[in-house]
Parts: C-alpha cells; sequence; structure tokens
C-alpha cells in the first residue's frame, strides 16, 4: 500500500534545494519505493552523533545493513531503514542530488511492509 506519492525536483550546485530530508518520529522499520526520472539522487541513512553534535552516516553494522543508495535516471527500487533513536533525535534519511550541475526529479513513497 502506498502511503503519500510525492514528486521532489533538487536543484543543481548552488540551487535552493540540493537535499530533500525526511523525517521520523517513530522508530522501526520503514519502506520506501523511490523511482528517478531524472538525473541521480543518493540516499543516506544518518542517525544523530551526540559526540559531534550532528548527523552522521549509519555506522556498519554485523549483517549486510546498506545505508547509501545510488539511484539513477530510469531507475527505481524499494530501500528499506530501520529507524533507531539517540537521546531524542529519531534518524533521517538525506535524499542529495548526485550530480553538481544537473538537476534531478524523483518520485518516493512510503510503503507497508505487507505490500512488498
Amino acid at each position: 500500500m502506498k502511503i503519500n506519492t510525492e514528486k521532489i525536483t533538487l536543484t543543481k550546485l548552488f540551487g535552493r534545494k540540493r537535499i530533500h530530508t525526511i523525517n521520523f518520529n517513530e522508530t522501526g522499520e520503514r519502506y520506501f519505493h523511490i523511482k528517478v526520472h531524472n538525473g541521480a539522487v543518493l540516499v543516506i541513512h544518518n542517525s544523530y552523533s551526540m559526540d559531534s553534535s550532528n548527523w552522521v552516516a549509519t555506522p556498519k553494522k554485523v549483517t549486510s545493513y546498506k545505508s547509501q543508495h545510488l539511484i539513477k535516471a530510469g531507475e527505481e527500487k524499494i530501500i528499506s531503514y530501520t529507524i533507531g533513536k539517540i537521546h531524542n533525535h529519531h534518524d533521517k534519511v538525506f535524499i542529495i542530488n548526485h550530480h553538481l550541475f544537473k538537476p534531478a526529479l524523483f518520485s518516493i513513497c512510503e510503503i507497508k511492509k505487507d505490500k512488498i
């Protein structure tokens, strides 16, 4: 079941929107269907670091957990992330325009686990 489909344009370097952030208010497994129409996007799962008071890439886990995905034009992918919480800060997912001088257009929607 698709919850809400969004079509988002990320601008090139020095544009107003090079990064799209997905915020969470609950922990647990989340699934996203991402389709890139133009350009390329990098999807990164980040956790809050109390040491640096900043968002850092999720450390490597013992299992085969992949925290970064590169999706190019014409490709679509279902991505699964386990969202955690550190000191009142839920993890975030950042979607970044991978090309400096080209805009990127993609669609994203969250899907339920039983509909994969």
